[in-house]
């Protein structure tokens, strides 16, 4: 069977629960079981699955483990499309040698184009007190911008 988290997917197991105390029909009872039957083993395939997940989910957080990694330090200008108005954002993201693990945000703060100062100086600030992290400074106005 496929590893179901290669993608996102959701599972969901139902139970189906009948009424049966007025039922003398043995053809009846006999369904009601075989379907009893076949949603127990659907909920045991599911059990089963995520146990695996389990399994696979811990290697690879140990692999993350080991990976190395560094940290940048990221003081970026943005102007949204849609209202016009800049922002700053000033971050901390985890890059991770292996490129098929996406980067980690560990610190992130929105400033208004007004707080720019402040934005700034708080850069300054976390760069000083991280000496050797690396900087991304991308605060120029884009080619599209007026």
């Amino acid at each position: 069977m496929a590893k179901l988290y290669n993608v996102n997917c959701e599972m969901r197991v139902t139970g189906n629960f009948y009424c049966f105390g007025d039922t003398a029909d043995s053809e009846q009872l006999q369904r009601y079981d075989k379907y009893a039957t076949d949603d127990i083993k659907r909920a045991e395939e599911l059990i089963k699955a995520l146990k695996e997940y389990r399994q696979d989910l811990f290697v690879h957080y140990q692999k993350v483990l080991e990976i190395s990694s560094h940290q940048e330090l990221c003081l970026i200008r943005e102007k949204r499309w849609s209202t016009k108005k800049v922002e700053y954002h000033v971050s901390i993201v985890r890059i991770y040698k292996d490129e098929k693990i996406k980067p980690k945000t560990e610190f992130f703060r929105r400033f208004t184009g007004t707080e720019r100062r402040e934005a700034k100086a708080l850069f300054e600030k976390m760069k000083k007190e991280r000496p050797g992290i690396k900087c991304v400074v991308d605060i120029k106005k884009k080619h599209w911008e007026n």
